[in-house]
């Protein structure tokens, strides 16, 4: 299914987040990811191209935001070359402070089911965040 902006936004308030702070929506409207896909063939084939493509992780030159920024464009070149549709992906980067105290970047993402699941892309798995982490949300950009 579809998403408009405005639809997208009522997902994302409906999960526990705060839309009032830094939520960036590029494009009119969403085609929503198959979650068997996300965890499947897209983390699959993403294990095997981060590290020859990207590197591993370096503090401070490639961590957690640039990992949230290059699979979210991965994801968006691969929906626009692979399927059909003719809109965005709603899969996106997501800045949050964890339990911990630390600031945290990973990708967030509206399956076809309308739940707003995160990602980790440092691992390729889908995460669960704490009502706390939620709430800590300070900028997602779609």
């Amino acid at each position: 299914m579809n998403l408009s902006n405005t639809q997208l936004l009522e997902k994302l308030a409906a999960a526990g987040i705060d839309t009032t702070k830094n939520v960036s929506i590029a494009d009119r409207f969403y085609a929503e990811i198959k979650l068997e896909f996300l965890k499947g063939k897209f983390s699959s084939v993403l294990s095997s191209w981060i590290f020859q493509l990207f590197g591993g992780y370096k503090t401070e030159v490639r961590d957690c935001d640039d990992f949230a920024k290059w699979v979210s464009a991965q994801a968006q070149l691969w929906n626009s070359e692979t399927s059909g549709t003719v809109c965005a992906l709603a899969f996106g980067e997501c800045w949050y402070e964890k339990d911990s105290g630390e600031s945290h970047a990973i990708n967030i993402a509206i399956v076809e089911n309308g739940d707003v699941v995160f990602y980790e892309p440092q691992t390729q798995k889908v995460v669960e965040l704490s009502d706390r982490e939620i709430w800590g949300v300070s900028n997602i950009r779609f």
